[in-house]
Protein backbone atom coordinates (compact mmCIF):
# COMPACT_ATOMS: atom_id res chain seq x y z
CA UNK A 1 0.00 0.00 0.00
CA UNK A 2 1.17 3.84 -0.53
CA UNK A 3 2.02 5.95 2.18
CA UNK A 4 -0.45 8.29 3.01
CA UNK A 5 0.56 12.28 3.68
CA UNK A 6 -1.94 14.42 5.44
CA UNK A 7 -1.33 18.12 4.95
CA UNK A 8 -2.99 20.50 6.85
CA UNK A 9 -3.58 24.23 5.42
CA UNK A 10 -2.75 22.92 1.99
CA UNK A 11 -4.94 26.12 0.49
CA UNK A 12 -2.96 28.58 2.27
CA UNK A 13 0.40 30.29 0.75
CA UNK A 14 3.01 27.70 2.22
CA UNK A 15 0.61 24.75 1.89
CA UNK A 16 0.39 25.15 -1.86
CA UNK A 17 3.42 25.42 -2.87
CA UNK A 18 4.55 22.14 -0.53
CA UNK A 19 1.35 20.33 -2.02
CA UNK A 20 2.49 20.64 -5.54
CA UNK A 21 6.39 20.42 -5.14
CA UNK A 22 5.40 17.13 -3.14
CA UNK A 23 2.79 16.33 -6.09
CA UNK A 24 5.36 16.71 -8.37
CA UNK A 25 8.98 15.28 -6.77
CA UNK A 26 7.69 12.31 -4.82
CA UNK A 27 7.39 8.83 -6.00
CA UNK A 28 3.65 8.60 -7.08
CA UNK A 29 3.22 4.58 -6.82
CA UNK A 30 4.58 5.22 -3.25
CA UNK A 31 2.99 8.29 -1.71
CA UNK A 32 -0.50 8.99 -1.81
CA UNK A 33 -1.49 13.10 -1.11
CA UNK A 34 -4.37 14.10 1.01
CA UNK A 35 -5.22 17.91 1.64
CA UNK A 36 -7.24 19.07 4.54
CA UNK A 37 -10.25 21.79 4.02
CA UNK A 38 -12.44 24.15 5.77
CA UNK A 39 -15.26 23.60 3.16
CA UNK A 40 -16.85 20.18 2.62
CA UNK A 41 -15.99 18.59 -0.36
CA UNK A 42 -17.11 15.21 -2.62
CA UNK A 43 -12.99 15.02 -3.19
CA UNK A 44 -12.30 11.62 -1.59
CA UNK A 45 -8.43 13.91 -0.93
CA UNK A 46 -9.74 16.50 0.53
CA UNK A 47 -10.98 16.11 4.30
CA UNK A 48 -12.95 18.29 6.28
CA UNK A 49 -11.52 20.07 9.12
CA UNK A 50 -11.73 22.82 11.65
CA UNK A 51 -9.16 23.37 13.53
CA UNK A 52 -11.63 25.73 16.04
CA UNK A 53 -13.40 22.33 16.57
CA UNK A 54 -11.11 19.15 17.81
CA UNK A 55 -13.84 16.87 17.21
CA UNK A 56 -13.09 17.30 13.71
CA UNK A 57 -10.07 16.10 13.77
CA UNK A 58 -10.48 13.35 16.38
CA UNK A 59 -13.01 11.61 14.14
CA UNK A 60 -10.43 10.92 11.46
CA UNK A 61 -9.17 8.07 13.79
CA UNK A 62 -11.81 5.97 12.56
CA UNK A 63 -12.12 6.46 8.93
CA UNK A 64 -8.34 7.25 8.20
CA UNK A 65 -4.82 6.34 8.73
CA UNK A 66 -1.79 8.31 7.31
CA UNK A 67 2.14 7.45 7.64
CA UNK A 68 2.84 11.14 7.68
CA UNK A 69 0.80 14.64 8.63
CA UNK A 70 2.02 17.67 7.46
CA UNK A 71 0.56 20.41 9.98
CA UNK A 72 0.88 23.81 8.10
CA UNK A 73 -2.33 25.21 9.47
CA UNK A 74 -2.42 27.77 12.20
CA UNK A 75 -3.96 31.02 13.22
CA UNK A 76 -2.06 33.82 13.13
CA UNK A 77 -2.27 36.42 16.28
CA UNK A 78 0.24 39.19 15.65
CA UNK A 79 -1.47 42.21 15.91
CA UNK A 80 -4.58 41.21 18.39
CA UNK A 81 -4.52 39.47 21.93
CA UNK A 82 -7.24 36.79 20.69
CA UNK A 83 -6.66 33.30 22.94
CA UNK A 84 -4.72 31.03 20.03
CA UNK A 85 -5.43 27.97 22.78
CA UNK A 86 -7.85 25.82 20.19
CA UNK A 87 -6.36 26.15 16.86
CA UNK A 88 -2.89 25.97 17.53
CA UNK A 89 -2.42 24.25 20.61
CA UNK A 90 -4.97 22.06 21.48
CA UNK A 91 -5.57 21.02 17.16
CA UNK A 92 -1.34 19.93 17.41
CA UNK A 93 -2.42 18.27 20.33
CA UNK A 94 -5.08 15.99 18.86
CA UNK A 95 -2.91 15.57 15.35
CA UNK A 96 0.01 14.16 18.25
CA UNK A 97 -2.69 12.06 19.15
CA UNK A 98 -3.68 10.54 16.02
CA UNK A 99 -0.01 10.08 15.28
CA UNK A 100 0.36 7.70 18.85
CA UNK A 101 -2.41 5.63 16.92
CA UNK A 102 -1.55 5.31 13.82
CA UNK A 103 2.69 5.35 14.30
CA UNK A 104 2.36 8.10 12.25
CA UNK A 105 5.14 11.28 11.95
CA UNK A 106 4.03 14.66 12.33
CA UNK A 107 5.96 17.36 10.19
CA UNK A 108 4.92 20.49 12.11
CA UNK A 109 5.52 24.41 11.48
CA UNK A 110 6.83 26.57 14.42
CA UNK A 111 7.95 30.03 13.93
CA UNK A 112 11.65 31.05 15.21
CA UNK A 113 10.12 33.39 16.82
CA UNK A 114 9.60 31.86 20.24
CA UNK A 115 13.18 32.89 20.58
CA UNK A 116 12.15 36.10 21.10
CA UNK A 117 10.55 38.76 18.39
CA UNK A 118 13.30 41.33 19.05
CA UNK A 119 16.67 38.67 19.43
CA UNK A 120 19.01 39.64 16.63
CA UNK A 121 20.54 36.60 16.26
CA UNK A 122 18.56 33.13 16.65
CA UNK A 123 20.68 29.52 16.86
CA UNK A 124 19.64 26.48 17.87
CA UNK A 125 20.99 27.14 21.48
CA UNK A 126 19.32 30.57 21.95
CA UNK A 127 17.17 30.34 24.52
CA UNK A 128 13.21 30.89 24.22
CA UNK A 129 11.63 34.26 25.33
CA UNK A 130 8.13 33.82 24.72
CA UNK A 131 7.13 37.64 23.92
CA UNK A 132 4.47 37.47 21.46
CA UNK A 133 0.85 35.58 21.78
CA UNK A 134 1.71 33.93 18.75
CA UNK A 135 5.11 32.49 19.70
CA UNK A 136 3.47 31.51 22.94
CA UNK A 137 0.86 29.31 21.09
CA UNK A 138 3.76 27.53 19.42
CA UNK A 139 5.85 26.73 21.99
CA UNK A 140 3.38 25.23 24.12
CA UNK A 141 2.20 22.89 20.98
CA UNK A 142 5.71 21.81 20.38
CA UNK A 143 5.93 20.52 24.27
CA UNK A 144 2.94 18.54 23.39
CA UNK A 145 4.15 16.84 20.23
CA UNK A 146 7.59 15.86 22.49
CA UNK A 147 5.17 15.11 25.19
CA UNK A 148 3.45 12.55 23.04
CA UNK A 149 6.94 11.17 22.13
CA UNK A 150 5.85 10.60 18.38
CA UNK A 151 8.02 10.43 15.53
CA UNK A 152 7.70 14.56 14.50
CA UNK A 153 10.28 17.17 13.07
CA UNK A 154 9.82 20.52 14.44
CA UNK A 155 10.64 23.52 12.15
CA UNK A 156 10.87 26.71 13.48
CA UNK A 157 10.46 28.79 10.40
CA UNK A 158 11.36 31.95 10.20
CA UNK A 159 9.71 34.69 7.74
CA UNK A 160 8.64 33.16 4.11
CA UNK A 161 8.33 35.41 1.25
CA UNK A 162 7.16 34.41 -2.43
CA UNK A 163 4.74 35.36 -5.04
CA UNK A 164 1.51 36.06 -2.90
CA UNK A 165 3.53 35.66 0.35
CA UNK A 166 1.57 36.87 3.41
CA UNK A 167 1.41 40.80 4.14
CA UNK A 168 2.92 40.68 7.77
CA UNK A 169 6.36 40.44 5.96
CA UNK A 170 7.35 44.17 4.00
CA UNK A 171 9.12 41.97 1.26
CA UNK A 172 5.98 40.07 0.76
CA UNK A 173 3.95 43.17 -0.24
CA UNK A 174 6.65 44.91 -2.68
CA UNK A 175 6.61 41.56 -4.35
CA UNK A 176 3.02 41.41 -5.06
CA UNK A 177 2.73 44.63 -5.99
CA UNK A 178 5.89 45.04 -8.22
CA UNK A 179 4.96 41.52 -9.73
CA UNK A 180 1.13 42.42 -10.69
CA UNK A 181 1.36 46.53 -10.83
CA UNK A 182 4.95 47.35 -11.42
CA UNK A 183 4.53 49.66 -8.34
CA UNK A 184 8.67 50.54 -7.37
CA UNK A 185 8.86 49.29 -3.70
CA UNK A 186 8.83 51.46 -0.91
CA UNK A 187 11.11 50.79 2.53
CA UNK A 188 9.83 52.44 5.37
CA UNK A 189 12.60 51.92 7.66
CA UNK A 190 14.71 54.36 8.94
CA UNK A 191 17.75 51.79 9.71
CA UNK A 192 19.58 48.99 7.88
CA UNK A 193 18.34 45.70 9.41
CA UNK A 194 19.28 42.65 8.14
CA UNK A 195 17.15 39.13 7.26
CA UNK A 196 17.52 35.89 6.41
CA UNK A 197 14.02 34.88 4.71
CA UNK A 198 13.37 31.34 3.53
CA UNK A 199 12.01 30.98 0.18
CA UNK A 200 9.03 29.18 -0.03
CA UNK A 201 10.12 26.44 -2.29
CA UNK A 202 13.14 25.89 -0.06
CA UNK A 203 11.22 25.56 2.33
CA UNK A 204 8.93 23.17 0.70
CA UNK A 205 11.65 21.10 -0.25
CA UNK A 206 12.82 21.08 3.21
CA UNK A 207 9.68 19.53 4.29
CA UNK A 208 10.17 16.56 0.78
CA UNK A 209 14.13 15.59 2.31
CA UNK A 210 12.60 15.21 5.89
CA UNK A 211 10.47 12.31 4.37
CA UNK A 212 12.80 11.20 2.04
CA UNK A 213 15.01 11.13 4.42
CA UNK A 214 13.83 10.54 8.04
CA UNK A 215 14.31 13.62 9.09
CA UNK A 216 13.74 14.22 12.87
CA UNK A 217 14.18 16.32 15.97
CA UNK A 218 13.94 20.20 16.14
CA UNK A 219 15.59 22.81 13.16
CA UNK A 220 15.39 26.33 12.42
CA UNK A 221 14.35 27.24 8.63
CA UNK A 222 15.97 30.12 7.13
CA UNK A 223 18.32 30.79 4.57
CA UNK A 224 22.06 31.50 4.89
CA UNK A 225 21.81 34.62 2.66
CA UNK A 226 22.02 37.91 4.96
CA UNK A 227 20.91 40.79 3.06
CA UNK A 228 18.93 44.18 4.32
CA UNK A 229 15.70 44.76 3.70
CA UNK A 230 17.11 47.53 1.39
CA UNK A 231 18.83 45.31 -0.78
CA UNK A 232 15.54 43.32 -1.45
CA UNK A 233 13.85 45.89 -2.74
CA UNK A 234 16.32 47.54 -4.97
CA UNK A 235 16.43 43.36 -6.09
CA UNK A 236 12.29 43.53 -6.47
CA UNK A 237 12.61 46.91 -8.62
CA UNK A 238 15.66 45.85 -10.91
CA UNK A 239 13.28 42.45 -11.43
CA UNK A 240 9.81 43.95 -12.19
CA UNK A 241 10.07 47.47 -12.62
CA UNK A 242 12.92 48.08 -14.51
CA UNK A 243 15.45 48.99 -12.17
CA UNK A 244 13.66 52.47 -10.58
CA UNK A 245 14.97 53.39 -7.69
CA UNK A 246 13.13 52.25 -4.66
CA UNK A 247 10.91 55.06 -2.82
CA UNK A 248 12.63 55.72 1.24
CA UNK A 249 10.11 56.89 3.78
CA UNK A 250 12.48 56.62 6.73
CA UNK A 251 8.93 56.21 9.39
CA UNK A 252 10.13 53.16 11.35
CA UNK A 253 13.41 51.83 12.98
CA UNK A 254 14.20 48.76 13.64
CA UNK A 255 16.88 45.67 14.14
CA UNK A 256 18.64 42.52 13.29
CA UNK A 257 17.13 39.09 13.28
CA UNK A 258 19.08 36.69 11.57
CA UNK A 259 17.99 32.64 11.91
CA UNK A 260 21.01 30.57 11.67
CA UNK A 261 19.42 27.29 9.41
CA UNK A 262 19.70 23.91 10.30
CA UNK A 263 22.14 22.29 8.87
CA UNK A 264 20.07 19.43 7.70
CA UNK A 265 19.18 21.84 5.09
CA UNK A 266 20.96 21.44 1.75
CA UNK A 267 19.50 23.39 -0.47
CA UNK A 268 18.91 27.44 -1.20
CA UNK A 269 17.73 29.87 -3.28
CA UNK A 270 19.38 32.85 -4.00
CA UNK A 271 17.11 36.21 -3.75
CA UNK A 272 17.96 37.39 -6.89
CA UNK A 273 17.19 33.74 -8.12
CA UNK A 274 13.74 33.72 -6.64
CA UNK A 275 12.91 36.39 -8.12
CA UNK A 276 14.18 35.43 -11.50
CA UNK A 277 11.98 32.77 -11.18
CA UNK A 278 8.83 34.12 -10.15
CA UNK A 279 9.24 36.28 -13.50
CA UNK A 280 9.42 32.97 -15.67
CA UNK A 281 6.17 32.54 -13.86
CA UNK A 282 4.69 35.91 -14.95
CA UNK A 283 5.83 35.33 -18.26
CA UNK A 284 4.41 31.69 -19.21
Amino acid sequence: MKDRILITGATGFIGTVVKEYLAKNLNQDKFDIFLTTRNKSNDPKSIFIDLEDPSSILDLENSFSFKYIIHLASAIGWNDERNLFTSNILSTGCFAYLCKKWDAKLIFASASIIHGVKSELITQDSNIILDSKYGQSKFSAENLILASEISNCILRISGVYGLDGPDHLQINQAIREAYYNQQVPQNNLANEIKRNYIYVKDLANFILHIIIDDIEGIHLVASPEELTVDQMLVMISGEFTGGQKIKNTNKYSGSNQIVLPSRAMKSFTLFKDSLAEMNKQKSK
